[in-house]
């Protein structure tokens, strides 16, 4: 059998970029681990059991993601516009209300979380900050996460990762102008985090969502029932 390779050219559209959004998100916690360290263990350690659980929430999207990616696509190039719309709204709601529920109860109940890793007042006190603060933004956070993977499967990989790559410069940005221009502290530097889970859904949404138009000429495809 020849190796096609046209199609491993389609296949690295979609992976080298997926690829690139990973490297992106790990980069985005180490950076903030290094700046919460500066202002102290008790925060830095904070930060990162917030972290931990965002990490866990991945795999969750994951599982939804991955039939989106197959579904929203496959219905895209057939011209099932309506269908591929369809799919995606249902994802992304799904992955989101997941993501925004878990925030919810971690949020109003962070030992639930914490307490698996530490019985430290100072880190019950900074971690449930965090959670206060940022784990209502697990909602954006699954959004974002959601419209991640209708990206990939409408070709628009590499607007997925350039939004992540948004949501790492709004991170640093505002984390730096809150620690050490504002003197914000620990809740400064936290919504910072917030508000990055905030634009990254808001980027994916404009920028690799919404400007996807149905190819000019091409009438959409009536599903039957």
């Amino acid at each position: 059998m020849v190796p096609r390779w046209e199609l491993f050219a389609d296949i690295l559209k979609v992976g080298v970029p997926g690829l690139v959004d990973i490297a992106i998100t790990n980069l985005s916690v180490v950076v903030l681990t290094g700046i919460a360290a500066r202002m102290g263990r008790d925060i830095a350690i904070g930060y990162a059991m917030g972290a931990r659980l965002e990490y866990i929430m991945q795999p969750i999207a994951f599982g939804f993601g991955t039939a989106m990616v197959a579904m929203v696509g496959t219905n895209w190039g057939a011209r099932q516009y309506a269908r591929a719309r369809a799919i995606a709204l249902t994802g992304v709601t799904t992955i989101a209300a997941v993501c925004g529920t878990i925030g919810i109860t971690v949020a109003i109940f962070p030992a639930l979380w914490l307490g698996l890793f530490s019985d430290d007042p100072d880190v019950f006190r900074v971690g449930g900050l965090y959670l206060h603060i940022v784990a209502p933004l697990y909602l954006c956070f699954g959004v974002g996460r959601g419209l991640f993977f209708v990206s990939l499967g409408l070709g628009r990989a590499a607007a997925a990762a350039g939004a992540n790559a948004v949501r790492l410069a709004v991170n640093v940005i505002c984390a730096m102008v809150a620690v050490y221009w504002l003197d914000l502290g620990m809740v400064g530097f936290f919504a910072a985090v917030a508000i990055g889970f905030a634009v990254y859904a808001a980027a994916l949404l404009v920028w690799a969502v919404l400007r996807m138009k149905e190819p000019q000429g091409r009438r959409t495809a009536k599903v039957s029932d």
